[in-house]
């Protein structure tokens, strides 16, 4: 008797024998080989050359008329078949009910476990699939396929009992010469979902040692850091990860938000460059003109700034272009485009306020005394426009005297 095999993790799939008999000798070793009777061969043969042709209702009743008049002397390979019958038409409940009667007569046959197994794990009732993998595993006494235990803790996994699914995982890996990646892939998910960190860094080390240019494994690298809050190595690990396999537009948005939180404004800007290319919108541009101040390189900013004005002009856009000219101490540019803020929002006390700075930075008192005088009403920057105002004021009124007092001065002579 051969058991149903799993092909890949979530992924199941019935092997059937091959050949049109079932011999003695296939009987699983938990079963004493006994010669078949006239009756149970006949049962046996012609339900599977039933099952050969596809014929599956034909097979089951051939199985059930011999299970109801011989149920005594019906070997394991009966209730196979019979389940057989039903998993090929997807009629898994009736399928593990076969696997099940099958089982409280012959307890120790690992086929019947196995199958049983699979359909439950079809039938995304995972836990009792991961039992039944654990127990067709322990039957196999003299040639035990490990790759069950792979089979258990995905299914555990999948019920969530990451207990059981790490006590198989590691069972597994502990016995097999050779350990495939997709076991240890799985264990570093469990211990994530354990929240045992560094236990998933372990196992995942030989992953990205033997795998360095799977993306998948250094942003898996990255959660566990960020899991940690170790947000530099994070941040190092998920550059790799979109140098080698490149994300969409948003996860590099995502990574220069991560360089802004460790103050690294200026790989924020290269993250954001390498999400969008070349062509950036408005909103992209801007985005990369405040990577580029925070890094001190306002001739970038002004740059990216002035492209975003270029593609929608706005009185927020004229306030940022103007500040960075301001910090750069581009004073004549910095009054320009505040000027031209005022002109698109010309309630925006701020800019009032800034211009009158900017206007006393190149001298020309009477525009500060007006950009102040706009600004004294402000509840946010009213006490400091006023106090500004008042110094512009005293400057105008001393510089008035001062000529006042040489234009005397010249008369007398």
């Amino acid at each position: 008797m051969k058991p149903i095999k799993i092909l890949l993790t979530v992924v199941l799939a019935l092997a059937l024998m091959a050949g049109g008999s079932l011999l003695p000798e296939a009987v699983d070793a938990g079963e004493n080989p006994r010669r078949l009777s006239p009756a149970t061969r006949s049962a046996l043969v012609t339900s599977q050359e039933a099952l050969n042709q596809d014929q599956y209702g034909k097979a089951r009743q051939i199985l059930l008329s011999y299970l109801k008049d011989h149920a005594e002397e019906a070997p394991a390979d009966a209730y196979w078949l019979l389940g057989n019958t039903w998993f090929l038409e997807d009629k898994l409940d009736q399928a593990c009910d076969a696997y099940q009667k099958g089982l409280v007569r012959f307890p120790e046959n690992a086929a019947l476990h196995q199958n049983y197994a699979v359909a439950s794990y079809l039938n995304k009732d995972f836990k009792e699939a991961g039992d039944y993998f654990v127990k067709a595993f322990e039957l196999e006494t003299e040639s035990p396929d490990i790759s069950l235990l792979f089979k258990a803790g995905s299914a555990y996994y999948n019920c969530q009992c990451y207990g059981k699914a790490k006590e198989c995982l590691n069972r597994l890996i502990g016995k097999a010469e050779t350990v495939k990646s997709e076991w240890r892939k799985l264990l570093v998910y469990t211990h994530v979902s354990l929240e045992e960190w560094d236990a998933a860094e372990t196992v995942l080390t030989p992953l990205l040692k033997d795998n360095p240019a799977l993306s998948d494994y250094w942003k898996l690298l990255a959660r566990l850091h960020i899991n940690r809050d170790n947000y530099r190595d994070a941040a190092i690990a998920l550059n790799i990860a979109y140098e080698i396999k490149p994300p969409e537009p948003e996860s590099w948005e995502n990574l220069a938000d991560l360089y802004f939180y460790l103050n690294a404004p200026l790989k924020a800007g290269d993250c954001i460059a390498k999400g969008y290319g070349g062509e950036f919108s408005a909103e992209q541009c801007e985005k990369l003109a405040h990577a580029y101040a925070r890094s001190l390189r306002y001739d970038k900013a002004v740059e990216y700034i002035n492209k975003a004005i270029e593609k929608d002009p706005t009185a927020d856009r004229y306030k940022m272009q103007a500040t960075f000219y301001y910090r750069d101490r581009r004073f004549p540019n910095a009054l320009a485009s505040f000027e031209k803020a005022i002109k698109h929002a010309p309630k925006d006390d701020w800019a009032h306020l800034m211009l009158g700075f900017c206007a006393m930075e190149v001298d020309d008192w009477e525009l500060a005394q007006k950009a102040f005088s706009g600004a004294t009403t402000s509840e946010k920057y009213g006490s400091w426009a006023k106090s500004a105002l008042a110094m512009v004021d005293d400057l105008i009124d001393a510089r008035k005297a001062a000529r006042k007092t040489t234009n005397i001065k010249i008369s007398m002579r």
